[in-house]
């Protein structure tokens, strides 16, 4: 662009979504699952919180994180590419 030089990369990060050089959601499946699996061991390992501290948990940090991008996720059915 002008005298800038695009550099090419294999993936990467924008507003929390991995795209990867093919423009397909398999980098960004993994990244939701790894940070699922924290999030949910986290849970896990802090039961002997109050239940009601547990469910503020569940909705303030891992149903967001699940929602995040479903807009996206709807319109790519069908094995379509997309982003």
């Amino acid at each position: 662009m002008g005298t800038d030089t695009i550099r090419w990369v294999n993936k990467s990060r924008l507003l929390g979504a991995t795209v990867d050089e093919k423009l397909t959601w398999a980098l960004h499946m993994l990244d939701l699952k790894k940070g699922f699996a924290r999030k949910f061991d986290l849970i896990k390992r802090s039961r002997f919180l109050p239940k009601e501290v547990l469910i503020n948990f569940y909705f303030r940090v891992i149903l967001p994180s699940v929602t995040f991008g479903l807009v996206l996720w709807g319109l790519c059915s069908n094995g379509l590419q997309c982003l």
